[in-house]
């Protein structure tokens, strides 16, 4: 993935534009929303839940793809979708 090409990066890398992170961080939010709630239903804990993939992808891309530093991201793709598909498993189901 080129570094700026994600929508994630981009909120990441305008984060010192408050106003403009806002606005990226709102509409990614709003997409995310419509896709995650037909698996979790419109309710507090789905909301909750939904903040947390969040945070988990971005703090994902935060590391992988503007630090490029540390393990994550040094995995190959497919082991980094292993572990990255069980923690959002984690997260939106148990």
């Amino acid at each position: 993935m080129e570094r700026g090409s994600d929508p994630t990066t981009a909120l990441i890398l305008s984060v010192s534009d408050r106003d403009a992170a806002g606005r990226l961080y709102n509409v990614l939010m709003e997409h995310s929303m419509r896709a995650y709630r037909a698996v979790l239903g419109s309710t507090r804990d789905g909301d909750i839940r939904l903040q947390l993939v969040a945070a988990q992808l971005i703090g994902l891309t935060f590391t992988r793809y503007v630090l490029r530093m540390g393990p994550l991201a040094e995995l190959d793709p497919p082991e980094l979708v292993t572990w990255l598909s069980a923690t959002l498993r984690g997260i939106l189901f148990d």
